[in-house]
């Protein structure tokens, strides 16, 4: 299922939200839309989660950061990018004042 995830669909589904959204601003479907998208961007951010665990485990840290930080940068509203900014803060502690 992971290996079907093309990024260019999420593009397609967002500017088919917006132009939605344009086209008919006072439907009331908006909302279930803008729930199914976001719910889109959570399937896509746990996939580069995976991935970031994955690579982790296998003591590539710097590979790791990479995915969580894509994570942090491409899905900032997704409740797992709470977990990339955690092991962010993990993975790379604030250096001491």
């Amino acid at each position: 299922q992971d290996q079907n995830l093309d990024p260019a669909l999420l593009d397609l589904a967002d500017l088919n939200l917006r132009k939605f959204r344009l086209a008919f601003p006072r439907e009331s479907r908006i909302a279930e839309a803008e729930h199914d998208f976001a719910q889109m961007e959570e399937v896509f951010a746990e996939h580069l989660m995976k991935i970031g665990r994955f690579v982790e485990k296998t003591k590539k840290i710097p590979a790791s950061i990479l995915y969580y930080s894509k994570v942090l940068s491409q899905y900032p509203n997704t409740e797992v990018a709470s977990q990339a900014k955690a092991k962010l803060e993990q993975l790379q502690p604030a250096p001491p004042l």
